[in-house]
């Protein structure tokens, strides 16, 4: 979505009184105009028929934010984390030395405060809807090992985050993004943008700013589930034609170099243990179809299909 695209949808609903109004709080510890502005129009997009306010926190002050939740009349939540929030010393917009006695104490200070937050989290309670998303920026070049070389301070920095980002899993109201939903799909495209972040503590770049606004719009109002997948049968579920080979000698392994058949069945498998359902259509004869299902070496078990449609036409055979 640009930018443009984005103002123009709040601005369509700006007015739109008569609709039922949609309470979220956007928790940051930077500016989150660019953020802000496309993830409101992201989450408008995705409930149309009410009206989205965007409330923000405080600049720099997350904390205060986040201790603030449970009094207010929120219907969602989404807590944006980035390096400078768990300590300033690893940002750029304020000195505090990047020395190895510095680099001791910003890991103890940044796997603390994953813990007041934590804390403050469990305090708002299990009623309101709420996305997080862990750091998504690069920490800065505080480390003293070489570039190829990950260090024991690195790790413990990463390993903080990613406890935090279990713990939120492991709500039932909390969704964590995923790191690759803002992942650029051009390696050089830069996600921060240093010159913004200095300027006017704008971290994000517009494209990086759109695509996890987008992520957490989704984890707060998730598209429907797809329900069904109907699949071919002959060289799609497995290689070769059952009606001329016979059900014997269609393959879906690795010794017949047709395995990529077999993980699609493995594939339909997980689906469909997952509540989606699985259908087949087939221009097959079906005792021929059901001949290969009843094989044991089949990966997609014929109870997980259904229906198996499977019929061949006598006059155009003829």
């Amino acid at each position: 979505m640009q930018l443009g695209e984005a103002l123009k949808t709040i601005h369509e609903y700006a007015s739109a009184d008569t609709l039922p109004p949609i309470r979220v709080l956007l928790a940051t510890g930077f500016n989150p105009l660019h953020l802000q502005t496309f993830f409101h129009a992201h989450l408008q997009r995705l409930v149309p028929k009410s009206r989205v306010s965007i409330s923000t926190g405080v600049y720099g002050d997350l904390a205060g934010t986040l201790a603030g939740i449970p009094a207010s009349t929120l219907d969602m939540c989404a807590v944006v984390l980035e390096w400078p929030d768990l300590d300033p010393r690893l940002g750029f917009r304020q000195l505090g030395g990047w020395g190895p006695r510095e680099l001791a104490d910003c890991v103890a200070n940044v796997e603390s405060r994953f813990l007041a937050i934590r804390g403050s989290l469990e305090a708002v309670g299990n009623h309101l809807a709420m996305a997080v998303s862990p750091p998504t920026l690069p920490l800065p070049p505080i480390f003293h090992m070489p570039s190829w070389q990950l260090g024991e301070p690195e790790m413990r920095l990463r390993q903080a985050a990613d406890e935090f980002a279990l713990w939120a899993a492991g709500r039932s109201n909390i969704r964590v993004a995923h790191e690759r939903s803002s992942r650029m799909p051009v390696p050089s495209t830069p996600a921060f943008d240093f010159k913004g972040e200095l300027m006017a503590g704008l971290p994000y770049s517009l494209f990086h700013a759109d695509q996890l606004a987008q992520s957490l719009a989704q984890l707060l109002v998730p598209p429907a589930p797809k329900k069904g997948l109907i699949t071919d049968l002959d060289d799609t579920l497995w290689a070769g034609i059952a009606g001329e080979v016979g059900p014997e000698s269609v393959s879906w392994d690795l010794d017949s170099k047709t395995l990529l058949h077999g993980l699609y069945q493995q594939l339909l498998r997980a689906l469909a243990d997952q509540g989606v359902l699985i259908g087949a259509a087939s221009k097959n004869d079906p005792e021929t179809v059901e001949a290969v299902f009843r094989r044991p070496d089949m990966v997609l078990p014929r109870d997980r299909v259904f229906p198996v449609e499977a019929q061949l036409n006598e006059e155009e055979e003829c």
